[in-house]
């Protein structure tokens, strides 16, 4: 298993460290920012590969590089999307250099085809906009899951469980009895941001 955790080392790489094994080959952000050949390189050599950072991981590894990166890895987690200061401005500099063509390729959907067709099993990746802790807690819940020898669908449902019960709402005060709507977490679509492409059955073992 290979990973690249807060590669622009924005400080929250402490919301998953806790998960990340000894054994596992990967590169930190407090580290040194990894080049896209690392990314390459990481993906090609192990047989899973797990990102947590803000932004599109496109805007490290375009559509290109993935289009011409054999993908060694059978499941590929990508938990990105979460927006910060230094994401929209990279972000803002890669669109200025962009054709709208590379601009149109940039999606989720696109990003799982490309890293399919190179040879990725199962990929894992956000449909839209996420919220840090929703992605920590989904990701720490998920590798948690794959450790024990779970599947990939499973761990996900994992990973969904573990953000849904931080946000569960409170239990009603003791002694009022007026009946109340049941009120559904204010957050609990973030739950359900991450999706499996490709065989949901795959293990990491």
């Amino acid at each position: 298993v290979s990973y690249v955790v807060d590669p622009r080392n924005e400080g929250f790489a402490t919301s998953v460290e806790p998960c990340l094994k000894k054994e596992w080959a990967g590169v930190l952000g407090s580290d040194h920012m990894p080049s896209a050949s690392e990314y390459k390189q990481l993906m090609l050599s192990s047989s899973a590969f797990v990102y947590f950072g803000s932004g599109s991981v496109q805007a490290v590894v375009d559509a290109g590089a993935l289009a011409t990166t054999p993908c060694h890895a059978h499941a590929v987690v990508l938990i990105d999307s979460y927006e910060t200061d230094l994401s929209s401005r990279a972000q803002a500099e890669r669109d200025r250099k962009s054709t709208p063509l590379e601009k149109t390729l940039d999606q989720p959907v696109i990003t799982a085809g490309l890293l399919s067709l190179q040879g990725a099993k199962s990929v894992v990746c956000n449909l839209g906009a996420a919220r840090l802790d929703a992605n920590a807690a989904v990701l720490s819940g998920a590798l948690g899951a794959l450790d024990e020898g779970k599947n990939i669908g499973a761990a996900l449902q994992n990973g969904r469980a573990a953000w849904l019960k931080l946000n569960a709402p409170g239990e009603a005060e003791a002694g009022d009895t007026a009946e109340v709507e049941p009120v559904m977490p204010a957050e609990s679509h973030a739950a359900y941001n991450a999706v499996v492409f490709g065989l949901p059955h795959l293990t990491m073992g």
